[in-house]
Order: C-alpha cells, then sequence, then structure tokens
C-alpha cells in the first residue's frame, strides 16, 4: 500500500480514518439515546432499529479501528507477531453481515408497515422480533462456518487471499449480495406503490380529508428516504465486494484499497435507515 502513497498521504488518511470511526460512534450512540429518551421513537421494530445500530456502533468504535492496526504498524516499521488478523477480519465480517440482515429484516417490517398496516402488529410483537434476531444470527454465522476452516478466504495482515473463490461468491451472496438485491426490491416496490397511489389520489384529491393526504405525502417521503438509503449502503459497500472478487490483493493499488475502507466505513457510520 505505502508504496504508491507518500508518508503523508498514509498520515492524512488514517487521520481521517480515525475521525469517521469517532463521529460514527458519537453519532450512533446519540440515536439510541434518542430512542431511549423520547416515547414517539419506541415504535414496534425498534429491537431491530437498535440491533442494527449497536453491529454500526461495535464496528466504528472497536472493529474498524482494530482492523487498522496492521495498516499503522507497515507505516511505522514495526511488526506485529501477536495479532490475530484472520480473526479481527472474521469479526468484522460477521458484524457487517449482521448489519445487512438486520437491515433486510427492517426492510420487510418498513414494506409490510406501509403496504399492508393491518397485518404490521404480528411483526413486531416480542416473540416476531426474537425470532428475527435470531434468525438473523444463526445464517449469518452459518454463512461464515467455511472461514473457521480457512475455506474460500484467508485473511492475512493487510492481505486477504482467496482459496475457493466459488466459496467465497456464496458467503458474499448470503451476506452481502441476497440482502442487498432483496432490500432494493422493497424499497423500489414502496416507492412505486406510493407513487401509484399519489396519482389516483389526485383525481379525488377534492373530496379527500386533509389527514389522508398528509398520511399519503409522510408515507411517499418515508419511501423516497428508503431508497436514498438503499442507493448509499450500495455505493458504500459493493465496491469492496466487486473488488474483492475481481482483482487479486497484489493487483490492488493502494489508493483503492484505502478508499474501499474509508467508504464501508461511511456506510457504518452514517446510514440512514438508522
Amino acid at each position: 500500500m505505502h508504496n504508491s502513497i507518500t508518508t503523508s498521504g498514509v498520515k492524512i488518511w488514517l487521520i481521517t480514518y480515525l475521525l469517521i470511526c469517532l463521529a460514527g460512534t458519537i453519532l450512533n450512540l446519540l440515536i439510541l439515546l434518542s430512542i431511549a429518551t423520547y416515547r414517539r421513537l419506541q415504535t414496534g421494530s425498534r429491537w431491530l432499529v437498535i440491533h442494527k445500530i449497536v453491529t454500526d456502533t461495535v464496528l466504528c468504535s472497536v472493529m474498524c479501528p482494530i482492523g487498522l492496526l496492521p495498516t499503522f504498524s507497515a507505516w511505522v516499521g514495526q511488526s506485529m507477531p501477536y495479532f490475530d488478523c484472520s480473526l479481527v477480519d472474521t469479526f468484522q465480517t460477521i458484524f457487517a453481515h449482521l448489519g445487512n440482515w438486520t437491515s433486510l429484516f427492517l426492510g420487510v417490517n418498513r414494506f409490510i408497515a406501509l403496504l399492508a398496516p393491518h397485518s404490521y402488529h404480528k411483526t413486531t410483537s416480542k416473540q416476531a422480533l426474537c425470532i428475527f434476531i435470531l434468525t438473523i444470527w444463526m445464517v449469518v454465522l452459518s454463512e461464515q462456518l467455511p472461514t473457521y476452516f480457512g475455506i474460500g478466504v484467508s485473511s492475512g495482515c493487510n492481505t486477504i487471499k482467496v482459496t475457493n473463490r466459488a466459496v467465497l461468491f456464496s458467503m458474499l451472496t448470503v451476506g452481502q449480495y441476497f440482502p442487498a438485491v432483496v432490500l432494493g426490491i422493497l424499497y423500489i416496490t414502496i416507492f412505486t406503490v406510493m407513487a401509484v397511489k399519489r396519482r389516483n389520489s389526485v383525481a379525488v384529491r377534492v373530496n379527500a380529508t386533509t389527514f389522508r393526504r398528509n398520511v399519503l405525502r409522510r408515507k411517499i417521503t418515508l419511501a423516497k428516504t428508503l431508497c436514498a438509503a438503499e442507493i448509499w449502503n450500495i455505493m458504500c459497500n459493493m465496491p469492496a465486494v466487486i473488488v474483492m472478487l475481481a482483482v487479486p490483493p497484489e493487483k490492488r493499488p493502494g489508493r483503492l484499497v484505502s478508499w474501499l475502507h474509508t467508504t464501508v466505513l461511511l456506510g457504518y457510520a452514517a446510514h440512514p435507515p438508522s
């Protein structure tokens, strides 16, 4: 990495990266505090929201800074013989995929709330939320099983070696592609249905009550926000996933690697749906 980036460039990047970690941690903690303080934010899906924010907070405050240590040690020219990079990468991937699947279940929850509100209470009961969270953990831990045996990917400090491309693709499909695609379909569907309802409401707007118009307007605004949030999520996370599959570690420019680290971190630090 440091052959293509100057020492001052590495220093600026490290400081920027750590500042984003700090800002993301503070932002997520403030959101948690707001949920605990304001009753109107304590909706039926709050435990899924809390689960998502906690995973992002762990990534910003613990996993990402720790994952930066090998880069920092290489910059100062010192080795880290007792640092288990593979373990850090595994835990970082687990928490990242936990966040992806939590976002997916939140998307399903919002889809039902907006398009099938009469069934919403069924998906926000304590039993349903416990099943959702348990399912998320089971899926992610099962998906990560191959890495425990060194299958699919072998992580080293500042390097990730692909040992089985098919297994790695399967893991990324479960942890990244599938949640992102399904979530995108859900949010686009919500936006499309809301847009159609808005167009149809024009013809009966004279007879519609102010309350119904305001409800529809709020739903359309929420649909736009959800679509924008998913676009942000894809922009932050997908480039790193694609590069991991398409470009061998030794052929990845240092600037590209540092940029990918930063975009992924931005996704954890500022995730609009949270």
